[in-house]
């Protein structure tokens, strides 16, 4: 035994045992141990662990501890907080658990407020409001409060990764269950206390979150430095120390959480709130020492982490690549000279291991022409092992922001006939056919059809180093148009999406397959060379640039072969029904679930309701589309059905910005426009639409439909139809607010085998498999 037992708790059969640790805190002890013995429930013993204080400390202690015999004294010698706290955890006789820090104050009446929650409820943890306070005023913490964790209720990880904000000790009501058998890691000096609590965490099944404020944190305004002051006072240790906690924490994730999308939603919630808050500042603290024997340690352990952390990390968390990167560029001055052959050895790391995709999508806070630049730079000083690119690309971007030589628009239009006329025939005839490229206009992200299609072709080893991603940006530097054409002329596979005017006209080589995956399934309103002649069609013309180079078209069905064939002006052999990849996860019942959850969460106000979500496609060409204006009658509706029902508006990207909710219909109606469509589907119950292709997504769900169509003449004269629309449509048509209302109330009325038989029409294959079967067959 490493402690020494003073004076034992007369509590018999605790409720709540309370555990402090303690150093060097006469000053704040006794107002402490006061809060703790005036609360308002009977049966609460206090485990306080002095740490072998050098002041008066445990004289203090002693003398508090012959006023109040439920305190439970112990002495060890000076070991830190996690070996105390591990010492109240073998002592601790209550049926819970509440840690409070030495300094900080339990409002009265907070203990008890959380054990009725706690026996209420049923929870494995309870927690509450807490907030920070010094000698002028208190305020609430920040990460706390803009994560949401204040917000009555139960939670989850399977539902809130937003709980990796709250991860220190205090504050929290734990069941005797749940912590009996963990400990604090003892070597880890700081962040010590996140793996014990994210462990508990993970392992309780409810979470509760009462409305009230049970805990109160000191900030002191002494010598005594907190977490932040001892990263910028010694920030090698913090980073050190940080590392640690973060890999014995990372583990924890995949022994808990059986749901793969709960784990990766949950491991990548936690490593970017570890990387923001904790890695970043104690990085950005070792620049700014400008010591190059601690900035090439720090790069080196940098290595470590990288080649360490989980796979799944580098798909899609974007900040700990940027960090390292684009981030560095900025603070490049600071980097010292000893330390930049480790930094480049660091960057080699981080490109071996980073998805190829991943930067593509990154979204650069300034413009992201010049998040590229900045990588060509990194990459150049990889390949040359030599930081000059860096150094040059700082110089010359100083140089662009002096002078103005050309007008923008000038060097632009040089820039482009160059680049298309010039160039690109010259790339096209003399670059190797190696590359697999993602181009699409749609997404900042790779998501949907794209991601699941990208992660197949990642199977294959032999391409994963030739992988490009070309995303949506808001702009376009001369730069990277010139890498955009340089890909295409290397391409071997080119998969598209949608239309994508950035390759309008030009002649991809024969050697290069360019596949169009299509973002809509089935077919429904007419589109490509299908719809010219209608009001809304483009050119021939413009068809022809936009489709020239397709040598396979990917479709759903064999019902639409014929009818892809001729939007797309391919023969129909060019047509594979392989299915559509982004509607698989509609079959994924653990996806289903895991959005499901999230949704309920975002979304509190559905409050056991129904979902029905209105999704109408768009009407006219660009200028008309802004004018749209909702036919649906929203007042009247909740008027009507909001007891029962809440209602999700989902507009088309090319409305969504003309729409609003009225603020006060806002617990009745949500406006999902920038929600992920499919996603969207997962969580509603019954959909009201027009002409949208989003039906044969639905289908797969088995859930009702109720077509909304009160303009059908014109929109039949605006685009038409490969079927005759009153026929082909699996659910009742309606024309006016009363008459949709009225189906909303004989819901049960509605034959969901006209969804069955749709759904089997458009869909040959309901496996999921829908990405391999198109990389297995183009590859």
């Amino acid at each position: 035994m490493s402690y020494q037992v003073i004076q034992q708790s007369k509590i018999q059969n605790p409720i709540i045992s309370i555990v402090t640790p303690t150093y060097n805190v006469e000053a704040f002890i006794e107002e402490q141990v006061n809060s703790l013995v005036n609360q308002d429930l009977p049966g609460v013993e206090l485990v306080i662990v002095d740490d072998g204080s050098s002041d008066n400390t445990l004289s203090i202690l002693k003398q508090l501890g012959e006023k109040h015999p439920e305190i439970t004294l112990v002495s060890q010698e000076n070991q830190g907080p996690s070996r105390a706290r591990n010492v109240g955890l073998e002592l601790f006789r209550g049926e819970y658990l509440y840690f409070v820090d030495a300094d900080d104050i339990v409002p009265s009446g907070a203990l008890k407020a959380l054990y009725e929650a706690a026996q209420a409820e049923g929870a494995d943890i309870v927690t509450g409001r807490s907030l920070s306070f010094n000698s002028t005023g208190s305020w609430y913490i920040g990460g706390h409060y803009n994560a949401g964790l204040f917000n009555e209720g139960m939670r989850s990880f399977a539902t809130n990764p937003e709980l990796v904000y709250s991860l220190g000790p205090a504050s929290k009501l734990y069941k005797r269950k749940i912590i009996e058998n963990l400990r604090m890691p003892e070597n880890i000096k700081i962040g010590e206390d996140q793996p014990f609590v994210l462990e508990a965490l993970l392992r309780s099944q409810k979470i509760y979150t009462i409305d009230a404020i049970v805990y109160n944190y000191r900030s002191r305004e002494t010598d005594e430095a907190s977490l932040s002051q001892i990263v910028s006072v010694d920030p090698l240790i913090a980073f050190l120390e940080i590392r640690k906690s973060l890999f014995v924490s990372l583990p924890l994730f995949k022994k808990y959480l059986t749901n793969q999308y709960v784990y990766l939603d949950a491991l990548k919630t936690y490593f970017e709130r570890v990387v923001r808050f904790d890695l970043w500042p104690s990085i950005r603290e070792v620049l700014k020492l400008q010591e190059g024997s601690i900035q090439k340690q720090v790069f080196s352990e940098l290595i470590g982490i990288t080649k360490e952390l989980p796979e799944e990390l580098f798909a899609e968390n974007i900040f700990y690549f940027q960090m390292l990167t684009v981030e560095m560029v900025e603070r490049y001055k600071f980097i010292q000279k000893e330390a930049h052959g480790e930094y480049i050895r660091l960057l080699k790391t981080l490109f071996d291991k980073i998805e190829s995709g991943v930067f593509s999508a990154m979204q650069d806070n300034v413009r992201i022409s010049e998040a590229y630049r900045k990588m060509s730079a990194l990459k150049q000083s990889v390949k040359y092992q030599t930081t000059l690119p860096i150094f040059l690309f700082l110089a010359k971007r100083r140089l662009v922001k002096e002078s103005k030589i050309l007008s923008r628009k000038a060097k632009t239009f040089i820039q482009s006939r160059t680049l298309t006329k010039v160039m690109y025939p010259i790339y096209r005839l003399v670059l190797p056919k190696t590359k697999v490229l993602f181009l699409t206009n749609k997404e900042a992200n790779l998501t949907g059809t794209f991601r699941m299609v990208y992660d197949e072709v990642r199977k294959h080893e032999e391409l994963t180093n030739d992988i490009r991603c070309h995303l949506k940006t808001n702009t376009r530097s001369f730069s990277a148009q010139r890498k955009l054409l340089k890909d295409v002329a290397s391409a071997k596979y080119i998969f598209l999406d949608d239309y994508y005017r950035q390759i309008y006209g030009l002649k991809t080589s024969k050697k290069t397959e360019v596949i169009q995956l299509w973002h809509a399934a089935g077919a429904f309103k007419k589109f490509g060379f299908g719809a010219i002649g209608s009001l809304e069609s483009n050119t021939v013309e413009f068809e022809m640039a936009a489709h020239q180079n397709y040598t396979k078209v990917i479709c759903s069905s064999k019902e639409v072969v014929p009818y892809y064939a001729e939007a797309f002006h391919v023969a129909e052999s060019q047509v594979l029904p392989l299915g559509v990849p982004r509607a698989d996860k509609l079959l994924d019942e653990e996806y289903r679930t895991f959005i499901h959850n999230r949704f309920l969460r975002k979304h509190p106000q559905v409050r056991g309701r129904k979902v029905i979500t209105y999704a109408p496609t768009f009407r006219g060409g660009p200028k008309v589309r802004q004018q749209f204006k909702m036919m649906l009658n929203l007042r009247k509706f909740v008027d009507r059905f909001s007891d029962e029902y809440i209602l999700a508006i989902k507009m088309h990207p090319s409305v969504s910005k003309s729409q609003g909710v009225p603020f006060d219909l806002k617990d009745d109606i949500l406006n999902l426009s920038a929600m992920d469509m499919n996603d969207l589907l997962i969580s509603t119950d019954v959909l009201i639409t027009d002409y949208s292709s989003v039906i044969f997504d639905y289908s797969l769900l088995n859930r009702p439909i109720i077509f909304y169509a009160y303009d059908l003449e014109e929109y039949i004269a605006e685009r038409d139809f490969y079927y005759e629309y009153q026929d082909f449509v699996p659910g009742p048509i309606v024309r006016t607010n009363e008459e949709l209302f009225s189906q909303i109330d004989h819901l049960d009325e509605i034959d969901l085998q006209q969804v069955e038989k749709f759904k089997n029409t458009f869909f040959d294959q309901l496996d999921g498999q829908s990405a391999k079967r198109i990389v297995d067959s183009i590859l």
